[in-house]
């Protein structure tokens, strides 16, 4: 008899299952994904931000020049 617990592998709540494994990589990739594209929005909005007070520090408005770029 025997076979002890090889049986578990094939349970799908086994964390070694490749199945499993190929899940929980995937959601790490999107998140990391996520991560990545919030953190350059947070990093253009600084520089915008930025670029706007200057804008400001200057006496002029940015606000035109933006709507002329595009």
């Amino acid at each position: 008899m025997g076979g002890g617990l090889a049986f578990l592998t094939k349970k799908n709540f086994n964390p070694a299952n490749w199945t499993n494994q190929k899940a929980v990589w995937e959601a790490r990739q999107k998140k990391a994904q996520e991560e990545k594209a919030v953190r350059e929005r947070q990093e253009q909005l600084k520089v915008e931000k930025e670029d706007e007070q200057f804008a400001r520090a200057r006496g002029g408005d940015r606000s035109g020049d933006q709507a002329a770029e595009k």
